[in-house]
Order: structure tokens, then sequence, then C-alpha cells
């Protein structure tokens, strides 16, 4: 195209080149029978309709507005007749035209070749971050692993404490259960020393005054119901008054021993309650010693369930890390999923214009060098020929 503006100057030359040509059909109308205006317009009418491919061809090049216009105008001219009946001016135009449309082409292919690399990079892409999503799921999964082992543990670091705590708690309340069973053994010995030392003392010396019978009575009823509480027989607890009315050389055999046997179930039951409180201090220490025992275990439970503690929070917050990871890894292979579907949609556009192209291509080549009927009124004479190419 630059060669032949260059050969005709300018696209007013060519302009008038082309009125030129149109004008040699006149004066060749003079030496030949001319067919009927009629026909020669639709001539050109279904010429020009074959040549809107080529029209469309020329308005895709990346052309200035005046060499479009300009080959627009001429190229119809240039096209007319058979490629052995053309003027070295047309063949010049269609070999311009020629360039433009493998200029175009190449355009058209180098498009097509980026698309095709565009969407080979996003199978790339999409190929390594696949193997990057697979890396991140197996590190997610492992961490996923480790934070279940490390919650089961932490679950039973949680029951050890709380049973620890439990058995501190039930320690200590056998503790203060022995405790209160020493202070009413105690409480029980004194009560009953005292009555042995004072209301045994008295009935069994048979030392109150006959005129005060009401606090004897009193006595022996009290002596009676402490002897029950501790296994006082029917037997003794029906003999026994009768005989602590007696004084002491008053009493019969029977009664002698009903007394004997009262003060020796007391005497029994007092040497019990010092085994009794004996054995409570062995216990205490034993229980004491439960208790230290319990408290040491709680605190090596409280410490392990620390640590434990701090270990879910580590693989829950590595967890947590390795998730978002995974996701961010989805997330770029979804917008590479997009991507793709672009890629591929810009390579279809592509190869589409190309396809286009080739096709108008095509329909120009064939229009230049098909065989054509040349009606006489559309032909140049060699006169009219030689101007043209004096003016061009």
């Amino acid at each position: 195209l630059a060669q032949a503006s260059s050969r005709l100057k300018s696209g007013s030359l060519l302009l008038l080149a082309t009125s030129r040509y149109r004008a040699m059909g006149k004066r060749a109308a003079a030496k030949a029978a001319s067919p009927s205006k009629a026909k020669v317009a639709k001539v050109e009418d279904e010429f020009t309709e074959e040549c809107q491919p080529v029209f469309d061809l020329i308005k895709q090049a990346d052309l200035s507005d005046g060499c479009q216009d300009m080959l627009l105008t001429v190229i119809p001219f240039c096209l007319r007749g058979s490629p052995g009946h053309r003027h070295e001016f047309q063949h010049k135009m269609a070999q311009a035209l020629e360039k433009v449309s493998s200029h175009l082409e190449e355009t058209k292919a180098t498009t097509v070749q980026q698309a095709e690399v565009a969407v080979q990079e996003v199978a790339t892409q999409q190929a390594e971050i696949a193997g990057k999503i697979a890396a991140a799921k197996s590190t997610a999964d492992e961490a996923r692993a480790h934070h279940n082992t490390v919650q089961e543990a932490l679950s039973a670091a949680n029951k050890a404490h709380s049973e620890a705590a439990a058995a501190v708690a039930a320690s200590k309340e056998s503790c203060r259960e022995g405790e209160e069973k020493q202070a009413e053994t105690t409480k029980e010995k004194a009560e009953y020393g005292q009555l042995v030392a004072d209301t045994w003392s008295t009935l069994k010396a048979c030392s109150i005054p006959g005129k005060q019978w009401r606090e004897r009575e009193k006595l022996i009823k009290v002596m009676t119901e402490m002897l029950k509480k501790i296994g006082m027989t029917s037997s003794l607890e029906s003999s026994l008054p009768v005989a602590l009315k007696l004084k002491p050389e008053e009493r019969g055999a029977f009664a002698t021993k009903t007394v004997e046997y009262a003060e020796a179930l007391v005497t029994k039951h007092l040497a019990a309650l010092d085994t009794k409180l004996t054995n409570f201090e062995a216990e205490a220490a034993t229980m004491a010693q439960a208790v230290t025992e319990a408290e040491a275990s709680l605190k090596s439970a409280r410490e392990i369930q620390t640590k434990c503690q701090d270990q879910f929070v580590e693989a829950e917050n590595s967890l947590v890390e390795k998730d978002e990871a995974l996701n961010a890894e989805k997330n770029i292979e979804n917008s590479l999923g997009s991507k793709a579907q672009e890629a591929k949609a810009s390579l279809e556009t592509a190869e589409g214009a190309l396809a286009d192209v080739k096709a108008l291509i095509a329909k120009f080549l064939t229009l230049r060098d098909q065989e054509k009927e040349v009606l006489p009124d559309l032909q140049a004479t060699e006169t009219d020929t030689a101007a043209m190419e004096a003016t061009a």
C-alpha cells in the first residue's frame, strides 16, 4: 500500500485516475457496440455486492481514514476484468491490498497465538495451584489430626483434674468426719468419766439420805439411761434401780453382782472409748497423709491440664492458620477458573476473528484471480490506459 501510495503520489491523484478510468468506458463506446445502460448498471451493482467482503476486509485493516477511503473507492475498479486484461495500476493496487490483508492476517494470527499463550499460562497456573492446594490440604489435615489428639489429651487432663479435685475434697471430708467422731468420742468419754466419778460413785455408795429420795431416783434414772446406750440388758435395767436403793452392806449377793456388772459395763465402755481415741490418732495421721497425697495429685493434674491447655491453644491457632492458607489457595483456584474461562473465550474470539479474516481474504483472492466477463462499456482503451499511466 505504501508503494502504491508513493506511485500515485497522493490520494487525490488516485481518485483522478479512478475518474479517468471510468471515462475510458465512454470513449470506448464510440469504437464498439455498447450494451444497454441498464445492463451495465446491473453488472456494476452485482460486482459491487461481490466486493462487499473486500470492503469488510479493508475496514478491519489498521489504516488511516484517508488510506481506507482511498482503497474502498479504488478497489472495485482494480478488481474488474480478468487478471490477464488488467492494467499495471490495477495489479499494483491489488498487490497493495494483498499486503494489507497479509498484515491483517498476521495480526489476527498473533492475537490467536497470544490468546493460546494466555490459555496455557492459566493452565500452568492451575496445575501449580492444584499442587499447592494438595500440599496445603495435607498440612491442614496433619494440623487437624494433631489438634484432635491434643483435644483428646486435654479432655483426659480435665477429667483427671476433676477426679483429683474430687479426691482432695473426699479426703478432706473424711478428715473432717474423723475429727468430728474423735470430738464426739472425747466428749462421750468425758461424760461417762464424769458419770462414774460423780453419779455412779454416789449411787454405788448409796450416800444420798432417804429424805432426798427424789434426787436419788433422778440420778438412778440418769444412770440407767446412760447404761442403756452402751448395751444394758433388760434384766439389768429392772434389777439395778432396786440394788442401788440399798446400802452396800444391805445388798445381797444378787444385788451386789448387779452393781458390779453395771460398773463393769461402764468400765468396759470407757476402755473401748480409750481404744477408739487411740485408733483415731492413727486414722487421723492416715487421713492427713491421704489429703497430702490427693493434693499432690491435684497439683500434678493441674500442671498437666495447664500444659494441655497451652498445647490445645497452639494446635487450635495452627489449625486456623493452615485452614486459612488452604482457603487462600482455593480462592486463587476459583479466580483462576474464571480467568481460564475468560482466556478460553478470548481464544475462541481470536480464532473466530482469524477465521473471518481468512474467509474475507479468500473471497478477495477469488475476486482477484477469477476470469470475468467485462462489458465494452467497462473496458479501457489502450490510449486511455496510457493516459492513466501518464497521470499516475
